[in-house]
């Protein structure tokens, strides 16, 4: 139910603010979460569109590259069909891991992380390669969008093929062991979605 809301008359869409102060309009359709643990409000304003994703126990599986490096990706969203320009991301994540305490990198981006260790290109879309720590079992992960990433004003091409989004993960060393990430709490993402062709 509408707090306050305009209808535009000549193309019959209506937009305005929800009871919760959350902006919406009623022609988007901007995707769907997926993954276990994963769910997803949805904010848009015409092209301008913001998701925020709470994570409860979200699990990144890690395929380890011999013993040394591990990498995976949870697949956390698909968006709908379009040109994409990323403007940025948050994250506000406590994190554990199955196999011990240790360090580990995280990004957000359109591809599942590798297992070489490291997080760049896709990997890294719309959140930087991030490091964070695990100690006595627990652990904070903070992603913050930078001046270079993502890449200013650099579209991404959704239109051919619907973009994926993934939590990324990745080991750099000491990765025996460690099959896999758990993520609870929140990410922030926003972007503009220029349509589909």
């Amino acid at each position: 139910m509408a707090k306050y809301k305009l209808r535009h008359s000549s193309t019959n869409r209506e937009f305005g603010y929800d009871n919760r102060g959350n902006l919406f309009s009623s022609d988007q359709t901007l995707g769907a979460a997926v993954g276990t643990g994963v769910a997803c409000q949805q904010f848009a304003l015409g092209p301008y569109q913001a998701l925020k994703f709470t994570l409860t126990n979200a699990t990144v599986t890690l395929a380890l590259n011999g013993t040394s490096t591990a990498g995976g990706g949870l697949q956390i969203f698909d968006f709908a069909q379009g040109l994409i320009i990323p403007l940025g991301a948050t994250s506000n994540l406590t994190c554990s891991n199955a196999g011990g305490d240790g360090s580990f990198l995280a990004s957000l981006g359109t591809a599942a992380a590798g297992t070489d260790g490291t997080l760049t290109a896709t990997e890294i879309s719309f959140a930087p390669s991030t490091a964070a720590t695990i100690s006595s079992g627990v652990g904070t992960c903070k992603m913050e969008s930078t001046v270079t990433t993502p890449a200013p004003g650099t579209p991404i091409d959704g239109t051919g093929t619907a973009l994926d989004m993934y939590l990324n993960c990745a080991l750099n060393a000491n990765g025996t062991g460690k099959t896999s990430m758990v993520f609870n709490g929140t990410i922030w993402v926003a972007y503009i979605q220029l349509g589909d062709n």
